[in-house]
């Protein structure tokens, strides 16, 4: 193993460790759980990174991150209505926070791409 993976394992060693030490003072810690939810989601476990968001949204202050990290996870699962439906959240939570807007932008456009890719396929197919 090389220095750089070295550092870098270490690096995430210590942030991991700073994310436990939080919980165990505060298991209700919003920060540390949308952490925690970071990391799930990651290591490509979204059912997991879910359970972390939804936990850090009942006790968070910035509920527009938790909802549009949730809407990022159902966007990742190609759940595009309830991505937009946790969007739509995070901009009524807060009609500032950009990154809800273009999360919910690219979730139409997908949706949207999505039904002209069907609607192509139905014409070609009926059209013969």
């Amino acid at each position: 193993m090389n220095k750089s993976k070295i550092k870098k394992s270490l690096k995430n060693l210590k942030e991991k460790t700073e994310i436990f030490k939080n919980l165990c003072i505060n298991p209700d810690d919003p920060c540390a759980l949308r952490k925690l939810g970071i990391s799930m989601q990651k290591k490509g476990d979204f059912d997991k990174a879910l359970e972390y968001y939804n936990y850090a949204l009942e006790n968070s202050e910035e509920k527009e991150v938790e909802y549009t990290l949730i809407g990022t996870i159902y966007y990742l699962k190609e759940e595009l209505d309830e991505a937009v439906k946790y969007f739509e959240l995070g901009i009524e939570e807060n009609e500032h926070y950009e990154p809800a807007y273009e999360g919910r932008n690219q979730a139409l456009l997908e949706n949207q791409l999505k039904l002209i890719e069907l609607q192509e396929n139905l014409i070609s197919r009926y059209s013969n």
